[in-house]
């Protein structure tokens, strides 16, 4: 007996051991890691509120104060709660912005619900009779999830304030089948959809699932719905809240994106899923547990999707996790759907969430690069994008499948194995590793890219960043593009667009780029022939040692009889004059070549 407690409590310690590393760890490093526009925007929104402004809340904020609001008021009541302490301080914000400190106590807000989280997880486990020991694991494996950490921690997203509504409801669900516990069960369900509406589909599987009768469904689906048309009532004559029901018709779009011509397979597969739960006499905890899952699925792999919304299913797969039979097999299935989404939303120039990641840091001048000028995709060299998107799909697919009641132990004897709980620990902790590294390592070397990373150290990526503009011209001569270096690098190569309309061109057809130092000697020269061009971005080698400090010359001249307006360079027409610029015979264009060179920092 004695050694038994002995193991317990170890076991114990090194449950709370693990949370408080995680926890400790994501509180340390989400100081390094801020959206800093969103939650600015919204943080400082929430004031109008604590002003009483709430009726003319959307008017009053972008009319007046300038401040974009594109979220249900749900989301700045709670903001607004959260900033009470910094009213009553004094600390308002100036010009709609709020000092950085005061950005990082509403960013611990967003910790404040995944901690919240955790705990709903945890009477959730003890509801469902799994052990109390098992119980803590799983409060443990859900703040340890890789993907947990990226999104709540390091991206800032609102959506683990969704999630927790949607737990608790979840929580009430399971719990006795009375009128009271009912109502209470929607409601919460109701204010989860009042911050992201799709959070619906889980709501109306799990209402199906539980009940049988069409008076009851409906009634409990009314007043579900009842939180989220009241406040769309309150606002409905506002002009600018017109911005938050087209972000969420934008969003809900999203799930309708991939349809084909007659039929959308979000929609059947959602309506299989929604007819299955119906049907299913006797629905267990698994089998909700089980059609979550398969929700997450539907939406994952037959919709357009952001990389937040995938936030909800995890409770879902750290509970099917400790129930399945291989323990081990089901987790590391999740770190490979966790790198492999990573790694998609890495790749995917429109989320951007490579460069929001150091926005903060960027912004104050922190770390020695843009994170703008660098970007993860040089790190993970996929050519393919559908290669992760489809092993995010299987993936998703194969948890869900493995969370069904026939892979599953009996929830009446769900308990830590002493003997094997070293094993699950250590698989734990790989996932939990491997995952947030995959994401911390690449950023860093976004933020402070070391000697051997060769990056675009001057200028924009061009594949991401469509110029604004062409020139106007006849024989493609006499431009000049100035730019400032201001370290020393080993320069490798320089990339220009240049559009040739895929018109016909003569042999001697041609553009001579040359790259020109402070004292005009020749760093490098070549000639393309413009019949050879055949994508927009044209690359020049240079291979040369650059010195830092000193203003640099790009010459642009042509040599071709084509028609007028047959061939154009790229150009920005934002731009900052200290840093580049470009000038046609001597006179300045009021632009920027769309050019970068890559290189890497000699220091």
């Amino acid at each position: 007996m004695r050694i038994l407690i002995m193991k317990k409590n170890r076991l114990e310690f090194l449950n709370y051991g693990l949370a408080f590393l995680v926890v400790s760890i994501s509180v340390v490093l989400f100081l390094l890691f801020c959206f800093e526009y969103d939650l600015q925007q919204t943080a400082s929104s929430s004031y109008a509120i604590l002003s009483g402004h709430i009726l003319d809340f959307y008017d009053y904020n972008i009319k007046t104060k300038g401040l974009e609001t594109v979220y249900g008021i749900f989301i700045y009541i709670i903001f607004a709660i959260w900033n009470i302490p910094l009213k009553i301080l004094g600390i308002n914000p100036v010009n709609g912005k709020l000092p950085i400190f005061a950005l990082y106590w509403n960013k611990m807000l967003l910790i404040f619900f995944l901690l919240a989280c955790a705990v709903c997880l945890y009477q959730i486990a003890l509801k469902i009779n799994i052990e109390k020991e098992s119980a803590r694991s799983i409060m443990v494996a859900f703040l340890a999830m890789p993907l947990m950490f990226f999104i709540v921690v390091l991206q800032g997203s609102y959506d683990i304030l969704y999630v927790l509504f949607l737990l608790i409801g979840f929580w009430l669900w399971i719990g006795e089948n009375n009128t009271k516990t009912n109502v209470l069960a929607s409601l919460f369900f109701g204010l989860s959809i009042c911050i992201k509406p799709f959070a619906a589909f889980y709501y109306l599987i799990l209402l199906l699932l539980k009940e049988k009768n069409i008076f009851y469904i409906i009634k409990n689906g009314i007043i579900t719905i009842l939180p989220y048309l009241l406040f769309n009532v309150l606002y409905m004559k506002s002009e600018s809240y017109q911005t938050v029901l087209a972000f969420n018709k934008r969003n809900l779009g999203n799930f309708f994106a991939n349809s084909f011509t007659y039929l959308c397979p979000f929609i059947f597969c959602f309506i299989f899923i929604c007819a299955y739960s119906y049907w299913k006499e006797d629905g267990e905890i698994t089998d909700a547990i089980c059609l979550c899952n398969f929700m997450t699925f539907a939406f994952i792999g037959f919709s357009m999707y952001h990389p937040q919304w995938i936030l909800s299913a995890i409770p879902f797969w750290v509970l099917a996790a400790f129930y399945n039979k291989k323990h081990d097999g089901y987790m590391l299935c999740m770190l490979l759907v966790t790198v492999a989404y990573y790694i998609l939303f890495a790749l995917e120039p429109e989320v951007n969430v490579n460069q929001n990641m150091f926005y903060l840091l960027t912004n104050r001048g922190i770390g020695n690069l843009d994170a703008s000028v660098f970007s993860i995709d040089k790190f993970y060299k996929i050519k393919d994008i559908r290669i992760p998107y489809s092993i995010v799909s299987v993936g998703t697919f194969l948890l869900a499948f493995f969370s069904q009641k026939k892979f599953s132990k009996d929830l009446k004897v769900v308990k830590v194995d002493y003997k094997k709980w070293d094993y699950n620990k250590g698989i734990l902790l790989f996932v939990f590793g491997v995952g947030v590294l995959a994401y911390v390592i690449p950023a860093l070397l976004c933020w402070y890219p070391p000697k051997f990373m060769e990056r675009i150290v001057v200028g924009k990526d061009l594949e991401n960043n469509i110029p604004s503009t062409t020139t106007n011209w006849v024989d493609l001569d006499g431009y000049d593009q100035f730019f400032y270096l201001k370290d020393s690098i080993y320069a490798t190569k320089l990339e220009l667009s240049v559009y040739t309309w895929d018109k016909k061109y003569n042999d001697d057809d041609k553009i001579t780029i040359t790259l020109l130092n402070q004292e005009n000697d020749i760093v490098c020269n070549k000639d393309i022939a413009l019949k050879e061009i055949s994508s927009p971005i044209v690359s020049v080698d240079v291979n040369e040692n650059l010195q830092g400090n000193q203003w640099y010359t790009v010459e642009i001249k042509g040599n071709s009889e084509a028609e007028a307006d047959q061939a154009a360079l790229g150009v920005y027409t934002d731009y900052n004059k200290e840093q580049m610029y470009l000038c046609k015979n001597g006179i300045e264009c009021n632009q920027t070549l769309a050019m970068n060179i890559n290189g890497k920092y000699k220091k």
